[in-house]
């Protein structure tokens, strides 16, 4: 079980698109960037809302660059326990499922998701993003 989670957004032709941006002037790749920026703050913000029960967890949730987008990521070392939080126990779909401490007894317990569906909530947030920096681009 990985220490952190991920919330990647896949976009049918970005890859094309961020190589032909790439091509396109340092300025307009800039406005791009900001544009994803801008929408990858939107879902970290709440995430960290939503995982304000956790003292540990807000603070691990990041807006990570990566080549032609942004990833929302949370955890790490100092919240192993943000994936299986935010996720539930690995193919256990949004449960935890764990021993009791000193007992051979496991016992469920819901998740508590706080970054899973933001990006459904946030999609219109994030469309306009992209779109603006679109029509930057095409001026």
């Amino acid at each position: 079980m990985t220490d952190s989670v991920d919330y990647t957004v896949h976009v049918e032709g970005l890859s094309k698109f961020a190589a032909d941006l790439k091509r396109a002037s340092a300025d307009l790749r800039k406005d791009w960037d900001k544009s994803l920026a801008k929408a990858g703050d939107a879902i970290a913000a709440a995430g960290r809302s939503n995982a304000g029960w956790s003292a540990t967890i807000p603070s691990t949730i990041k807006v990570v660059k990566r080549r032609g987008g942004v990833a929302v990521r949370a955890g790490g070392a100092r919240a192993r326990h943000a994936a299986p939080f935010d996720r539930g126990s690995d193919g256990n779909g949004g449960t935890l499922r764990h021993p009791v401490f000193g007992q051979d007894v496991w016992v469920e317990e819901p998740g508590r998701p706080f970054l899973n569906g933001e990006i459904e909530k946030h999609d219109s947030q994030i469309e306009q993003a992209l779109l603006d920096a679109w029509d930057h681009i095409n001026i």
